[in-house]
């Protein structure tokens, strides 16, 4: 039994995902390997994302809901079937808001801690989030953004080591703030979303991306020039990269992929691998 982090009712709790189960699901199935690795810890292979008590059976199925949504609409035709334009219902907001709520919920006495001149923007966006999901409402008051990603083939910028890796088979997610913004960032592999908190509005920065209540997304060519979030996203490569694989695991990895190259040739980890190595050339 315990406190559920959403209705704040005394029930037994379930292990929650914080990133939902279908995209890691999805990273095996279409691994060399049918492994995951932690990016802490990256001898470490992982059957599952991480989860934690942390909500009642009754909100993990509202919570679910707005998964299956997202699976079934969004990710999967755009990762699977090179989909790229989609119309979209609330459900997809409602998606979004779940996620970010999760995310600065866990987060966020850590947060106070490291940015406590941003932490009452970031506590109203947790508790106005929480009220709305109870609720069943739409967000009125913060952006949401979805962004779309795809093999960068050509760029101003030097690019860091695994760049292709982490946008196209990476999941992150943190609270990204300065001393004049803070906001939300959650990548899945092939698309990222950024949530605004302060100031509320970015879609001066962002071009084809907000996702409202209805509408239609990736019909038109999305554009970020939000500054320094390049930098921010080059931040977030790099402190991928400072965790390396022991020679031991490097093996293992080997001797998994030597035992099925027919898997290995059609996985999506291979293809990523060869446009890195594109790149390199």
């Amino acid at each position: 039994m315990g406190i559920c982090a959403l209705c704040s009712e005394d029930k037994e709790l379930c292990k929650s995902h914080f990133i939902p189960k279908f995209i890691f699901d999805w990273i095996k199935k279409t691994s060399a390997t049918g492994y995951l690795r932690q990016a802490i810890n990256i001898d470490k292979r992982l059957q599952d994302g991480t989860k934690e008590k942390f909500l009642c059976s009754n909100c993990e199925i509202l919570f679910s809901k707005y998964e299956k949504y997202f699976a079934e609409n969004i990710f999967y035709p755009y990762v699977n079937e090179n989909k790229t334009s989609f119309e979209y219902n609330k459900n997809l907001q409602k998606f979004i808001i779940s996620i970010t709520w999760r995310l600065i919920k866990k987060d966020l006495e850590g947060f106070k801690k490291f940015q406590p001149e941003m932490f009452e923007y970031a506590k109203k966006a947790e508790e106005y989030w929480r009220k709305i999901l109870i609720e069943n409402k739409i967000d009125g008051r913060y952006e949401h953004h979805l962004l779309f990603l795809n093999y960068v083939e050509d760029s101003t910028e030097e690019l860091p080591n695994k760049f292709q890796w982490y946008m196209m088979r990476g999941v992150d997610g943190t609270i990204a703030s300065s001393k004049q913004e803070i906001y939300l960032f959650v990548k899945f592999p092939s698309m990222l979303f950024i949530t605004a908190i302060f100031p509320k509005s970015i879609k001066s920065y962002w071009k084809n991306t907000i996702i409202e209540e209805n509408g239609e997304i990736g019909n038109n060519p999305q554009v970020s020039n939000h500054p320094g979030f390049s930098d921010f996203l080059f931040s977030r490569v790099k402190e991928m990269n400072k965790n390396k694989l022991s020679a031991k695991q490097t093996k293992k990895i080997g001797e998994t992929m030597l035992k099925d190259l027919e898997r290995v040739k059609n996985s999506k980890s291979f293809e990523v691998w060869l446009e890195e190595e594109k790149r390199k050339n």
